[in-house]
């Protein structure tokens, strides 16, 4: 298996003709734009955790600033800065209008939060909830796409398979025709018989032509999924599977679903998002604490500079905010719609699993009918066959019977399609088509 990912990764293109369904996958896995999105998204939700847990170190900045002008407030601080301020700077002339200075400042300011609202807390919740939702994404559309690619895939060996079985039924109708007409024209049969011979050729070959067409699409479809051009000649090398799965029972179905499935689990991150963003918003009624400490140097050269130092806590209080009430409501209500749209999916899903168990236990059933049926249909064609070779029945007969055995043998493969296919959609349903191992 790790050898046919390496080797798919590094083929630029589908270029074989016989393709295994895992190579399959493993082709559309690499190629397709949305995963690639899946992906980036994950990227960024990784990226937006960094920055929400950066929010826990402190905020440090370096300056270095040249200033000169004479404006009486500048110059008095810029001298006690670089402390040379003496008793001739108190004369009135001086400090109305002092000279032009210059002041070279270089400082280090710290910042940090003590508490900030719930602020940060929040944000590091939320990022990280983020990367989990992220990552749910991602797995519901490598699911989804693992259950497009088996249909598809399968389509296209149901489709050669139809194909197949036409072409030889319209091959024997062929042959019948050409021996009833022999017979017809050697004078031992009536020319109904041909007639009936020649509208059962005809109706079969519809049926190939239709077959046909029906195989050129699924083969479309297909090459679209794996990003190939849409006339790419592809052999399915994995057979369609004709037999049942083990399935579970619809209650252990539903359970696995209600664990498994990422579709509820993002909708469970939502909700704990929401309510995350109301406990910021009523974070907004309490104090914010700040520490901060600068420390600095300023000189009337760039060599030469008086150091200081300053360091405090502030606490701010906002008494009055009138968007405050406003925000608490909206986020209150937008918890209220979080926890909705969780039982909202949880019920989709439910229903979805239930739908899918149901279909694909019909299938299965089916599946049995079908192959009964196969047996019965060459049972019997086998008998018309010799009865009107021995001349005990009419050709009419035998036609019904071939048709009859045609018809069943497509009704086959269309159930073990339903079946193969019913049975992924189950287990995407449940979350948990993770990889193609049981189709293999």
């Amino acid at each position: 298996m790790l050898l046919a990912l390496i080797v798919l990764a590094a083929a630029p293109a589908v270029t074989g003709n016989a393709l295994t369904l895992e190579e399959a996958v493993a082709v559309a896995l690499r190629e397709s734009p949305q995963i690639d999105a899946a992906h980036a998204g994950e990227r960024i939700a990784a990226a937006r955790e960094r920055r929400a847990t950066a929010m826990w170190l402190p905020e440090v900045s370096v300056r270095e600033a040249w200033t000169r002008g004479n404006n009486p407030v500048f110059v008095f601080g810029s001298l006690l800065e670089q402390g040379r301020f003496g008793a001739a700077q108190f004369d009135p002339a001086f400090l109305n209008a002092p000279p032009s200075l210059t002041n070279w400042r270089q400082s280090l300011a710290v910042r940090y939060p003590l508490f900030d609202q719930l602020r940060r807390v929040t944000r590091i919740a939320q990022s990280r909830a983020a990367v989990t939702q992220a990552g749910k994404t991602s797995n519901a559309a490598q699911q989804e796409l693992r259950l497009r690619v088996i249909r598809a895939y399968f389509g296209l060996a149901l489709a050669r398979e139809r194909a197949g079985v036409a072409a030889d039924a319209l091959k024997s109708a062929e042959a019948d025709a050409d021996a009833i007409r022999a017979g017809v024209d050697a004078g031992l049969l009536a020319r109904s018989e041909l007639l009936a011979a020649e509208v059962q050729t005809a109706e079969l070959r519809q049926q190939k032509i239709e077959a046909d067409g029906e195989l050129a699409i699924a083969l479309a479809t297909l090459n679209l999924l794996l990003r190939q051009p849409l006339a790419n000649a592809i052999a399915p090398a994995t057979a369609l599977p004709e037999r049942a799965f083990t399935a579970p029972s619809l209650d252990d179905a539903l359970q696995r679903g209600a664990s498994n499935r990422p579709e509820l689990e993002r909708a469970r991150l939502e909700s704990g998002n929401a309510r995350l963003e109301l406990r910021a918003a009523r974070g907004s009624l309490l104090p914010r604490v700040d520490a901060f400490a600068d420390i600095g140097a300023s000189g009337a050269t760039f060599s030469q500079r008086n150091s200081d130092h300053t360091a405090g806590v502030m606490l701010t209080w906002s008494l009055l905010d009138p968007n405050r009430t406003g925000r608490i409501a909206e986020a209150r209500a937008a918890a209220d719609a979080a926890r909705d749209a969780e039982t909202s999916a949880a019920d989709a899903v439910q229903l979805e699993i239930v739908g899918a168990w149901h279909r694909y236990d019909a299938a299965r059933e089916k599946l049995d009918v079908g192959q009964r049926s196969v047996a019965h249909a060459e049972e019997a064609a086998r008998i018309v066959r010799d009865r009107y070779e021995q001349g005990l029945t009419t050709i009419t007969e035998q036609l019904r019977a071939q048709t009859a055995l045609v018809r069943a043998r497509m009704l086959l493969l269309a159930a073990t399609f339903d079946t193969t296919t019913g049975f992924a959609e189950l287990l995407r349903a449940m979350g948990g088509l993770h990889d193609v191992a049981p189709f293999l």
